[in-house]
């Protein structure tokens, strides 16, 4: 950079040192204007001038021009542990800057391309590691924030330098043990602005212009010297470009520079009453430039509870991890937990984050979540004194905390360089969030089952603890619930006067007291669900009691089939529900709990024994009432309540009980010598409809309704339900069969409930459902089965036995066939069989068949090729590329499904291929589409059937995602290797034919080619395609809308060579 008398850096070029003095010309020509200005009045102007006057950056180690950044450093200094149990303790210093520099209406500012500048430090204490530029600090994204130098390369070199201190005028001994680090930058862009650069220079902030890496190396107990040091910048070497701060003016007649020219931070030095300088903190004196850096024997250990005795805590450590591993103790639950926010529809539990050690400082505390249920935020409890933090008050999966302080702030430990005092630190108040939409909303559940135990992790990580990371499990049980009331009512009458804040979730529940005083209460709670046990059943809420019940109370104690009780202590309940805590629309007062949940199998055919013993507290305590709600019974469900001896003594119809007000019931027990009663629980003939989606769905009748009309049934379905036998759609069946599968289509209000018989077994004498010769859709039990339950019975008389072939399917919604090992009551499937019978599906094994094992060997072991379109529907195919199929007929998909459903599959009409040359037809998909094909062994080029055209290309042991815009056909053919034109041949799929079809070609020599559809006596009624075509596979559309149902011959004819296929015409 050229230098002009010693005044002023500037650019090189001459144009811009001449704007530059152009306002003054020399110190002789300012004067003059200084005089011209004050005798015409425009003296103002002059000021102006001199206020918008650039500013040279200003550097600090504390964050601020005149003081420090407290949010950063609260008491003005740097607190790091020593090297720990963990290995090397580093430490990470954020230089700051302020930058102002910029050219303004009177004045040019040279760009900075270059910086220089260096750092003090004590060898005995640090030692230097390098530059970062990204430091430990977190954006809105948790990425980590990039240092305003970024653009810039930089060099460092270190050195001794015995100047240390010398500008707090230290003891040479602490002189002797000074380094400094000399830094260096580069850039070919110019170093940006900091802050808003419409605002002045006075509000702008100081931001980091880069990270320095130390390594700490003092030890306080044998040198505590080195414990307390300070880091220093000074402005003997700092320059922009070659302009040396403090050494020179910016501009001319500019004031002489002060000593600490270019820097700040707090300057703690002062002159008393009788002009002498004093120092406000002796002990670490501070000027421009400075932090003081404290290392200590105090290393931070990271803790989530302050309660000793470990029956009370919320979270404890796993023994023997060194407190590495910690665990939430009692699982957060959908319903339970310390609160219940019924409005987001989540649970939560709240715990302490706590630096566990006195006088020391955690610094740079990152906590991040590895599931998407599991979240957390920060809030406030209030009261209590001290300073509470809240760094991330919304629910976050990633977080970061600057610092959790413990027994520096508000201690004579924590004082500031101005020996002002601080406010204490509380511990981090976190509050775990376990979300369920985001288990129940990314992957959807065919079956809407997403019950079960969840289990994720926090992981805290800093640098200055003395274990690091630090995990968190967190149990996350959703409860399977109970189906009463809402399960075996398909009309709804029970939501009448629901209220969600007074009236469980699920369950029948009872309230128990004494006629104590005051009354004692609680509450229990019986029902059935989907594959409950006489057992506890965490997925329902089912818990063991540890301890008798040796005070007031009630628990149920199921029994096994022998009879006996199986946990001597009876059940409790995880529910543990407080429905009135929560804020919002339940308000906020304590409402009821239960103490004991049993829930059984819903597919029970008996009626089923509840056991309630309970301890009124004291004979003085009775009588006892037993009281519930009859709006929680299922309809049609009959209950009563009765004596353990065998109802010798009371037998009560619940539903005629002693009315209390409302649809409230209760009974009293007198005699102090009871303490059980029994619950007997029947229930009614009603089943629940598997998850139904918006469009098409397979499904059947889960039970036996007492109306078969089918809007009685799919009372939402906006078709009538079409089924699939003798090789054709049939839609004029109103009254529907168990044993049938429907297609049944809905818009946005689906079916859920249905009542009716339950359907144990379908065979020839319980809902006789025939199957014909080829591909049929058929039902289900009231009973999940596996497909090994399935067979085909002959036809009375029949000389040959029918048989199964191929899998069992069901058709997903957007997805396409998919095939099954179990039967889901109320969907539907497609078989296939060869000959006539009778369909049956039992729960015992009928050998049946699960292909399961065969299913996985050959997909496996192949290429799979996954086809997602435009509306997000996909569906995967597999080529087998190293080995031919056998069984091929297991992997046959049934025929299309109707209304131009999304449907994937070979031109061999299954979802397996081993040619080289696979063709994929594709119906009811939208363009562009994607074709993923994950390491495939050879390489395919994929072309239009039809034109030939060339659509992508798919490489040999990558990963290929090809996008096709849109094809003249639905289809494409993979073309793998050179493709066998020996013969003439021709195919049509599908076979029979509803609507349109394909007709695949292979012609072995180039000429004329005609393809056409003749009727059974020879007549031509359609002309496919008649014109010349190369050698090669040709594909062809056949429209049949306007053929008769029957049989035809599609022939094909060129040079001499003629081939023939049927097909048949179906409506």
């Amino acid at each position: 950079m050229k230098k002009e008398n010693k005044h002023v850096i500037n650019s090189s070029e001459e144009s811009l040192m001449n704007r530059r003095y152009a306002l003054w010309g020399g110190g002789t020509k300012l004067g003059i204007a200084i005089l011209l200005a004050l005798l015409t009045g425009i003296g103002s102007q002059v000021a102006t001038a001199q206020t918008n006057k650039p500013e040279l950056p200003t550097l600090s180690l504390t964050g601020e021009g005149d003081g420090w950044k407290t949010t950063v450093y609260p008491d003005g200094r740097i607190w790091v542990p020593r090297r720990g149990t963990n290995g090397e303790r580093t430490l990470i210093v954020p230089v700051y800057i302020k930058n102002c520099w910029r050219s303004t209406a009177d004045y040019e500012a040279f760009p900075i391309y270059s910086f220089k500048f260096k750092v003090q430090f004590d060898s005995t204490a640090l030692e230097y590691m390098g530059v970062e530029k990204n430091g430990p600090t977190r954006g809105s994204i948790m990425n980590p924030t990039p240092c305003l130098a970024r653009d810039f390369e930089f060099t460092s070199h270190v050195a001794r330098d015995t100047t240390y201190q010398a500008a707090i005028a230290g003891p040479l001994e602490n002189r002797l043990r000074g380094k400094r680090v000399l830094i260096s930058a580069i850039s070919s862009k110019p170093l940006p602005q900091t802050g808003d650069v419409t605002t002045s220079c006075e509000q702008r902030p100081f931001e980091e212009l880069v990270y320095l890496k130390f390594r700490v190396i003092a030890n306080p107990a044998s040198n505590p010297v080195s414990a307390r040091t300070p880091l220093i910048i000074t402005n003997d070497t700092l320059f922009y470009n070659d302009f040396q701060v403090g050494h020179e003016l910016p501009f001319p007649n500019d004031p002489a520079p002060s000593r600490f020219a270019g820097l700040g931070g707090s300057d703690n030095y002062f002159l008393d009453q009788f002009n002498q300088e004093q120092i406000r903190d002796p002990l670490r004196p501070s000027r421009p430039g400075m932090i003081w850096v404290e290392v200590t024997d105090e290393i931070p250990r990271l803790s989530f509870t302050n309660v000793a005795d470990r029956r009370f805590r919320i979270a404890d450590s796993v023994d023997n991890t060194n407190n590495a591993q910690w665990f939430i103790v009692n699982p957060i639950t959908i319903d339970s937990g310390s609160t219940v926010d019924i409005q987001n529809g989540y649970s939560t539990r709240e715990i302490d984050v706590i630096n566990a050690t006195s006088g020391s400082r955690l610094t740079d505390l990152v906590i991040q979540s590895d599931s998407k249920w599991l979240r957390f935020q920060s809030f406030r409890k209030g009261g209590g004194g001290g300073t509470e933090i809240d760094p991330f008050p919304t629910p976050v999966r990633e977080g970061f905390v600057p610092m959790l302080d413990k027994g520096i702030l508000g201690t004579t430990l924590g004082i500031t360089p101005q020996a002002d005092p601080t406010t204490l630190m509380r511990d981090l108040n976190l509050r775990i969030i376990c979300d369920p939409e985001q288990i129940m909303n990314p992957t959807p559940n065919p079956r809407g089952e997403y019950s079960g135990i969840y289990v994720g992790y926090l992981t805290f990580e800093s640098p200055s603890i003395d274990v690091s990371p630090v995990r968190l499990k967190v149990t996350f049980i959703i409860f399977r619930q109970p189906f009463e009331p809402a399960e075996f009512d398909e009309n709804d009458e029970w939501k009448r006067g629901f209220d969600a804040c007074t009236k469980p979730s699920g369950g029948m529940r009872l309230e128990v007291r004494n006629s104590n005083n005051p009354i004692e209460r609680t509450y229990i709670v019986f029902g059935v669900g989907a594959r409950a046990t006489n057992e506890v059943d965490t997925l329902f809420g089912e818990t063991v009691y540890l301890n008798p019940l040796n005070s007031f109370g009630a628990r149920w104690y199921p029994k096994n089939a022998a009879g006996e009780e199986i946990y001597a202590n009876g059940l409790g309940d995880l529910f543990d529900y407080t429905f009135e805590t929560v804020q919002g629309p339940c308000g906020g007062s304590e409402g009821p709990k239960s103490s004991s949940r049993d829930i059984r199998d819903i597919y029970s055919d008996e009626t089923i024994m509840y056991l309630c013993k309970f301890n009124a507290g004291s004979a003085l305590n009775y009588p006892v009432v037993v009281s519930w709600d009859t709006d929680f019974f299922s309809p049609d469900a009959e209950l009563f309540i009765r004596d353990t001896l065998n109802g010798s003594r009371f037998n009560v119809n619940m539903r005629e009980a002693t009315g209390i007000g409302g649809t409230r019931r209760s009974f009293t027990i007198r005699d102090a010598d009871i303490n059980a009663f029994i619950i007997e629980y029947t229930l009614p003939k009603v089943a629940q409809f598997p998850v139904i989606k918006k469009g098409w769905n397979l499904l059947s009748l889960p039970v036996n309704p007492s109306s078969s009309y089918y809007k009685d049934i799919f009372k939402n379905g906006l078709n009538i339900p079409f089924t699939f036998a003798q090789n054709i759609y049939q839609n004029t069946e109103t009254d529907l069969r168990p044993g049938v599968g429907y297609f049944v289509k809905y818009a946005d209000e689906v079916d859920r409930t249905i009542a009716g018989a339950r359907i144990r077994a379908i065979n020839e004498a319980s809902y006789q459902t025939r199957v014909y010769d080829g591909w049929n859709t058929v039902g289900s039990l009231s009973y999940y089965t596996s497909t090994e339950n399935l067979s085909i019975a002959p036809l009375t008389g029949a000389t040959t036995l029918p048989s199964l072939e191929g899998d069992v399917y069901q058709y997903v919604t957007d997805r396409g066939y998919q095939a099954v090992s179990e039967i889901v009551p109320g969907l539907g499937y497609w078989i296939k069989v060869r000959g006539t019978g009778y369909y049956e599906l039992s729960l015992g094994k009928a050998g049946g068949v699960n292909f399961a094992t065969l299913r996985d060997a050959v997909t496996s072991a192949s290429t799979p090729v996954v086809v997602r379109d435009n509306d997000g529907r996909e569906a995967s195919l597999f080529i087998s590329e190293n080995a031919a199929v056998e069984a091929r007929n297991v992997f046959e998909l049934p025929p299309l499904p109707p209304n131009n459903l999304f449907d994937v599959r070979f031109s061999n009409q299954s979802y397996v291929e081993d040619v080289a040359n696979p063709m994929i037809k594709l119906q009811g998909a939208t363009f562009p589409l994607t074709l993923s094909i994950n390491n495939p062994s050879r390489n395919y080029t994929i072309v239009d059937p039809i034109s030939g055209e060339t659509l992508g290309a798919v490489r040999a042991g990558m990963m290929n995602v090809v996008k096709i815009e849109g094809a003249r056909s639905n289809a494409v053919r993979l073309m793998g290797g050179e493709f066998e034109t020996a013969n003439l041949t021709v195919n049509v799929a599908p076979n029979p034919v509803n609507v349109t079809s394909t007709v695949d070609v292979t012609i072995p020599a180039a000429g004329m080619v005609n393809v056409s559809v003749y009727n059974a006596v020879g007549e031509l009624v359609q002309t496919i395609y008649n014109g010349s075509k190369n050698a090669g596979p040709f594909t062809f559309d056949l429209n049949a809308a306007a053929l008769a149902p029957g049989r035809y011959i599609v022939k094909v004819m060129t040079n001499g060579s003629v081939a023939t296929t049927p097909v048949t015409v179906v409506r």
